[in-house]
């Protein structure tokens, strides 16, 4: 299986339990979400992460948390990311 598709599959499987997906591949995300659109099928959100700003290791773990706890808060209603992609900032 293609990247692309797997990108795809997930966002689909996503959307299936109401979740978003926060991930740092924009590119196969974005082309998922894309396709997806196109095809009039919705997705609960895309949340881009980069690791220059949120490294991806442990000793980065408050800064991610706090991070998606000020996205959380700002973003408060049940379908506020539907469709939608964001950039998670630190």
């Amino acid at each position: 299986m293609e990247r692309r598709s797997i990108a795809l599959y997930v966002l689909a499987a996503a959307a299936a339990e109401l979740r978003a997906v926060v991930t740092n591949n924009v590119r196969d995300y974005r082309a998922a979400h894309e396709r997806m659109r196109v095809g009039a099928e919705d997705h609960h959100g895309v949340i881009y992460s980069y690791d220059d700003t949120l490294p991806r290791h442990r000793a980065a773990f408050p800064l991610w948390v706090s991070a998606l706890e000020r996205f959380l808060e700002a973003h408060p209603v049940e379908n506020a990311l539907m469709n939608r992609v964001h950039h998670l900032l630190p």
